[in-house]
This record gives structure tokens, sequence and C-alpha cells, in this order.
């Protein structure tokens, strides 16, 4: 995971530098949910099985009576 996060840094730098200089706030918004959405699903892809899930998110601080609403 680190691997793609320190690759896809490198794309994000420059993407910034290239859209910092316009005033588009919306885009980074939308730029940064997309992203953090494809990395969860990533890590979740990893983990495989739903007991492992959840272990490791309890191991991340999710708290322990958290169920999907």
């Amino acid at each position: 995971m680190a691997e793609v996060v320190e690759k896809l840094r490198r794309y994000l730098l420059g993407w910034k530098g290239y859209f910092g200089l316009a005033q588009t706030p919306r885009i980074w918004r939308s730029l940064d949910g997309w992203i953090r959405r494809r990395l969860r699903a990533l890590q979740f892809k990893q983990w495989r099985r739903g007991k492992t899930i959840y272990r490791e998110l309890i191991g991340l601080g999710l708290p322990r009576g958290w169920r999907n609403r």
C-alpha cells in the first residue's frame, strides 16, 4: 500500500502544480474523494475477508460497536 501511495503522490504533486494555477477547489474536493475511495477499495481487496477487514479496522481505531448503517 505504501508503494501505491508513493507512486500516486508523484502524480498528485504534478496535478497540484498544474491545477493550482486555476481557482478550482471543487475539482480538488471531488478528486480527493475519488482517490480516497479507490485507496479504500484497494485496501479492502488486499484484506479479502470480512473478518479480516473488521479486525484491521478495529486495530486502526474504529469503535467496536460500529455497524454499516
